[in-house]
């Protein structure tokens, strides 16, 4: 995670170095989410090419594409590094908005899509 200029982030770490999975759908609170694969050959590759659009003026990485909510195309769901919060990015209008404290209670409040 250095290696993209990350800061220290646990859940973030985490995340990407715990889990391997490919794609799925969760339901999360009301909203429907496709989950991104987090693949353990991939070595960051596919998350280098994730974050270029969330790196502020310095080169930090500012937040992480996690997934995409299903029922609104623009919506991109997002980790800011910073403080571990997860958020959906309106893509259109370049809007966040606050869905979980943290990576853990997303993860904890995912109900899967079969």
């Amino acid at each position: 995670m250095e290696t993209y200029g990350i800061e220290k982030n646990v859940d973030v770490i985490e995340y990407f170095s715990s889990y391997h999975f490919l794609g799925f759908d969760v339901k999360y609170k009301k909203y429907l989410i496709a989950v991104r694969p987090v693949e353990p050959k991939d070595e960051y590759k596919s998350l280098k090419r994730m974050i270029n659009a969330y790196t502020n003026q310095e080169g930090q990485i500012t937040h992480i594409v996690i997934g995409v909510e299903g029922q609104r195309a623009n919506y991109t769901v997002v980790v800011e590094v910073k403080t571990g919060l997860v958020k959906f990015v309106d893509d259109e209008k370049g809007k966040m908005k606050k869905i979980a404290l943290s990576l853990e209670e997303f993860i904890r409040g995912w109900e899967l899509v079969l």
